[in-house]
């Protein structure tokens, strides 16, 4: 018995809808993923902006103390 071509369309048709169905499959489950990693990078980022945070400010003040201390020398020869 021969298909018919409205048959041949039809299974035509279900073949592409599975194969579409699939592929947004795949990106939502890679959408998810890049969500993840950059949540993790964020995190990684904030860790990181404080810690140069906390840098820049001990940094400044042994700036502050030695400036402090250049200015005792000069006062008190």
């Amino acid at each position: 018995m021969r298909s018919s071509v409205g048959e041949l369309s039809i299974k035509d048709a279900k073949f592409k809808l599975s194969e579409l169905k699939a592929a947004l499959q795949r990106a939502k489950q890679d959408i998810a993923w890049q969500l993840h990693e950059y949540q993790r990078l964020m995190k990684v980022k904030l860790a990181l902006d404080i810690e140069i945070a906390t840098y820049r400010k001990l940094l400044e003040g042994e700036e502050s103390w030695l400036e402090s201390g250049m200015q005792n020398m000069s006062i008190h020869p």
